[in-house]
């Protein structure tokens, strides 16, 4: 019968290393957020005067949804192109 290494430790072990990684993905994710909306607001304000309103209204709407800058892009250009 194999015991998972997890097992083996100690339960106060194992809480330690939950509580960094919950910590870890918090602090990373957070990041990533905060570059994603200081990029779509950057891009926003620059190219405001470029876009259509109905662009405009479809980046904010795609980037307050949380997606990927790739995503968001090639969305955003299936809207000009409509």
């Amino acid at each position: 019968m194999l015991i998972s290494r997890r097992r083996c430790l100690s339960q106060d072990t194992r809480r330690g290393r939950s509580l960094t990684q919950r910590k870890r993905n918090k602090r990373l994710q957070s990041a990533a957020m905060l570059s994603r909306n200081l990029w779509t607001c950057k891009f926003c304000q620059k190219s405001k005067l470029l876009l259509s309103y109905r662009a405009i209204c479809a980046l904010c709407f795609l980037s307050q949804m949380g997606f990927t800058h790739k995503v968001m892009l090639s969305s955003f250009y299936k809207v000009l192109n409509n």
